[in-house]
């Protein structure tokens, strides 16, 4: 993601986390209830065991590795956060948690369909937060996107920081304007995307 979508894609993201947030909170309350089953949900949240987490530990940290290096991270990674997060979810709450996983991952393709149309997103970025909502889901979706956003501000300012300093050594006169610096540089938003995706799924609700 270029440096200069960031705010927009935030503040974007921000408002339709909230709109959305209140039919998946009723969507998961009448789909498992409000009180916690046998199955590992409570509320329309699923608590997963310590091997499926240290799964998508791994998964994400070879995503952001991969993005922080190269600036893509391979399809292979959110095809296989998908499907884990599909099974993973189907183990902890049964078939009813693994629909609300998919439910949110349709959530946040509908969100970034237009910053991707518009190129203020990349593709790779898109899939990969579409795979991290099969482990969200509807109930904790709006906690993926707002802390998404946050750890995106957060990388992007960094990205920035950085890349100014690189620019200002090699072009003490500073000819480029902030846009076009801006725009040269693309953000390692996997780091952000599995940030906010591992808050989602450790946020438990008060």
């Amino acid at each position: 993601m270029a440096v200069e979508y960031a705010p927009l894609v935030m503040l974007v993201a921000g408002v339709a986390a909230g709109r959305v947030n209140t039919f998946g909170r009723s969507l998961a309350v009448r789909s498992t209830g409000s009180c916690p089953n046998s199955e590992g949900t409570s509320g329309g949240t699923v608590t997963y065991s310590q091997l499926h987490l240290s799964l998508i530990y791994l998964l994400l940290v070879v995503a952001a590795v991969s993005d922080a290096t190269t600036r893509r991270v391979p399809n292979a990674i959110p095809v296989l956060i998908a499907a884990s997060g599909i099974v993973a979810s189907l183990a902890a709450g049964g078939v009813r948690a693994a629909l609300l996983g998919a439910a949110g991952a349709v959530a946040v393709m509908a969100l970034l369909i237009f910053p991707w149309s518009r190129r203020m997103i990349g593709g790779g970025d898109v899939k990969l937060a579409v795979a991290c909502a099969a482990w969200v889901g509807l109930a904790r979706f709006h906690v993926f996107v707002l802390a998404t956003a946050i750890a995106g501000g957060i990388v992007s300012c960094a990205a920035l920081a950085a890349a100014s300093c690189g620019t200002a050594e090699a072009n003490p006169a500073g000819s480029a304007t902030w846009r076009e610096r801006a725009r040269a540089i693309r953000v390692p938003y996997a780091i952000a995307i599995g940030a906010g995706a591992l808050v989602a799924i450790h946020w438990r609700s008060p």
